[in-house]
């Protein structure tokens, strides 16, 4: 066996995964949390895709999703209006085990 092979106990990461999210979808993000993703999300939706191809292929997305391209563009100021109880709900939604990949 190579020495820089590990072996990691997955039951228990994903264990601790669920804790987390369930941690989440009880009592959502804390003000610090919200606050800190309230401030990093713009910049990483405008510096995230580069080149220009990951700029348009963002637009293509939201052309084929959701019909019309300009609906990327109001996505940064929508972050701002997040609060933790839509945080909540959409882990409540979300987290299932099926959903996993």
């Amino acid at each position: 066996m190579d020495s820089n092979y590990r072996l990691y106990d997955h039951e228990a990461s994903f264990a601790r995964i669920d804790e987390i999210l369930a941690a989440l979808a009880n009592d959502g993000p804390t003000v610090e949390e919200l606050s800190g993703a309230r401030a990093r999300l713009p910049t990483r939706f405008w510096i995230g895709p580069r080149p220009q191809n990951g700029k348009a292929e963002g637009m293509g997305h939201a052309e084929v999703t959701h019909g019309d391209f300009r609906r990327l563009f109001p996505a940064p100021r929508t972050y701002g209006a997040l609060d933790a109880e839509a945080v909540k709900s959409v882990v409540a939604t979300y987290r299932r085990e099926e959903g996993r990949s």
